[in-house]
């Protein structure tokens, strides 16, 4: 098997092309992964009897129980899409579980069925997938919103020096800004950077609590309208500022006039959701990105970069999207067809 075959697969699956004896692409089973992998990038035929969102599949997920659970939810402002298990833990969990896409929603579905929702939620978030706690509107207790300073983004100077102390900083801020629940909780659901930012610093149960309330402030809630019945659904949420601080982002004097250029110690957000870096999970590779960053970063030894090195550092292979893309038009088919 040509090396950079072996190097595709392994960017597939987010692990860092050093970390892996190549004596194990001469295993039967790993080659039969491999093969699959590049006929799902490429465009290949797949065979209904090499997945289970197949009926003809020997584990098939039709009759499975959380399939049956699946609501698809369609918000009537954005049109944004959500998957919503409805129907576990009544009575006992006030919220529903929801994920963005199909191949999440199937994920879910495989996870061992004597798992409570409340452990399914909390295994996506141990592992970095973007999630949702949606409750019923009319079920939230009102809070009001914390009052914020307008000159949130930090600025630089055009001969600014990065060193340890910026970090520092950063990280200060950061703790700060997580102490307050709505936005911890909104954060660990967010997956990406913004995930692992918050995860060293705040318990996974908050999650499991539920939304906080309904805000006096739209954009600290994640509001969804189901198209089809009006009903109303709301989970914490963050804003697009909020998740950007989380980031590292801040504001640099070019020296012309009054100009600044954008950078980040991580991706934003914008930049990271469907990019080459974006597997829909934390991975290998992802963990050693965040560990170099921050490494280098608190020694003084690496500056935040602009937003179009991050463009440029995320972007990945053309087969790597083709393939995660194809994957969830197997899934969202499935789902489709097997779902009310």
């Amino acid at each position: 098997m040509e090396m950079r075959t072996q190097n595709r697969f392994l960017k597939f699956v987010g692990i860092p092309l050093t970390r892996v004896d190549r004596v194990l692409f001469e295993k039967t089973t790993i080659q039969h992964a491999v093969d699959f992998m590049e006929r799902l990038g490429s465009g290949g035929a797949i065979e209904s009897s090499e997945h289970d969102a197949r009926p003809e599949h020997r584990e098939s997920l039709v009759g499975n129980k959380r399939l049956a659970m699946i609501r698809k939810l369609r918000d009537t402002d954005t049109g944004n899409v959500y998957y919503m298990f409805d129907g576990e833990d009544e009575g006992t969990c006030r919220w529903r579980l929801a994920v963005r896409t199909a191949t999440h929603a199937l994920l879910v579905c495989r996870l061992p069925e004597d798992m409570s929702i409340t452990e399914v939620a909390t295994y996506l978030v141990e592992h970095g997938i973007a999630m949702q706690t949606l409750q019923k509107s009319t079920t939230l207790k009102r809070v009001t919103s914390q009052p914020r300073s307008k000159r949130l983004l930090p600025y630089r100077t055009k001969d600014h020096i990065f060193t340890d102390n910026d970090y520092l900083t950063y990280v200060t801020g950061v703790e700060n800004a997580l102490a307050e629940k709505r936005l911890a909780r909104a954060a660990l659901m967010r997956g990406g950077f913004v995930w692992r930012i918050a995860k060293t610093m705040v318990s996974t149960d908050w999650v499991i609590d539920g939304p906080c309330g309904l805000s006096d402030n739209g954009e600290e809630m994640q509001v969804v309208k189901d198209e089809k019945t009006g009903e109303v659904y709301v989970d914490d949420g963050l804003s697009q500022l909020e998740e950007d601080l989380l980031c590292g982002l801040m504001e640099c004097f070019t020296g012309n006039g009054q100009q600044t250029s954008r950078r980040s110690y991580y991706p934003l957000p914008k930049t990271f959701t469907g990019s080459g870096m974006d597997y829909g999970r934390w991975t290998v590779i992802l963990e050693e990105v965040f560990k170099m960053v921050k490494e280098a970063s608190m020694t003084g030894q690496r500056k935040p970069k602009t937003m179009g090195e991050w463009r440029d550092g995320t972007r990945g292979a053309g087969e790597f999207r083709r393939a995660l893309a194809r994957v969830e038009e197997i899934a969202k088919t499935f789902i489709d067809t097997h779902t009310k």
